[in-house]
């Protein structure tokens, strides 16, 4: 099967650098000017609702099972990122497919959603900051999908995910639109999350109106203002 070659914007998107740094708060980026923010997975950290489960987690594996398994996970989102930034780049299959290395079977779920649903890439892993939201990070893929503007993530997980346990991921990309909005004045209202699983043979593809998780996801940003406040 021939592969696919994306289309992308010309002229491209303007990229700002950006400057990240760990601290015992949690992730902050400098921009270009000097000025901080705090990550955006920091900030969703911080607020989430039920932020004991990972502690649960970590004692039913174990401290040891626990810190593997973690590592297994980062290392197959490096490999499904990377593998997808190279394929939507036009680069070679091979060269992608090595790039995931053992995980190529979820990349490859990622690649046919891309394949079937990207008309148009306006940038990849790009870096974005709010000076409303005082808040930042790099955001995955904004691109056209059936030729509609979307911010588009993709991830893998151990087993299938319901719309209730990505709450997340949504409000993630709820945050990284009104950034986009912000900084380059194009409104991406479709929100889309491309989840491989590592159980099934095709991926879950979860598509979300801005509207409808914008109320929620303010009410995060505030609330983790007030935090800080505190």
């Amino acid at each position: 099967m021939k592969q696919k070659v994306f289309e992308w914007v010309d002229p491209p998107l303007e990229r700002f650098n950006i400057v990240s740094r760990d601290t015992p708060q949690g992730r902050i980026y400098t921009g270009p000017d000097g000025s901080e923010y705090w990550s955006m997975t920091t900030m969703l950290g911080k607020t989430e609702e039920d932020s004991g489960w990972l502690e649960e987690w970590r004692v039913r594996l174990g401290p040891e099972a626990a810190e593997i398994e973690s590592q297994r996970c980062r290392d197959r989102g490096e490999g499904i990122h990377l593998g997808a930034e190279l394929y939507l780049s036009n680069r070679p299959l091979t060269e992608c497919l090595g790039a995931a290395g053992q995980y190529r079977r979820l990349f490859n779920q990622i690649r046919m959603a891309l394949d079937s649903n990207i008309t148009k890439v306006y940038a990849i892993e790009l870096p974005v900051f709010s000076n409303k939201l005082k808040v930042g990070g790099r955001l995955d893929l904004l691109a056209e999908w059936r030729g509609e503007l979307a911010l588009i993530d993709h991830k893998g997980s151990n087993s299938f995910k319901t719309e209730s346990q990505t709450e997340e991921y949504r409000h993630q990309l709820c945050g990284y639109s009104l950034i986009v909005e912000e900084m380059y004045g194009v409104r991406p209202r479709k929100l889309i999350n491309i989840i491989a699983n590592e159980k099934s043979l095709t991926p879950t593809i979860m598509i979300t109106d801005r509207s409808q998780v914008i109320r929620g996801f303010a009410n995060r940003i505030n609330k983790f203002h007030r935090l800080l406040e505190a």
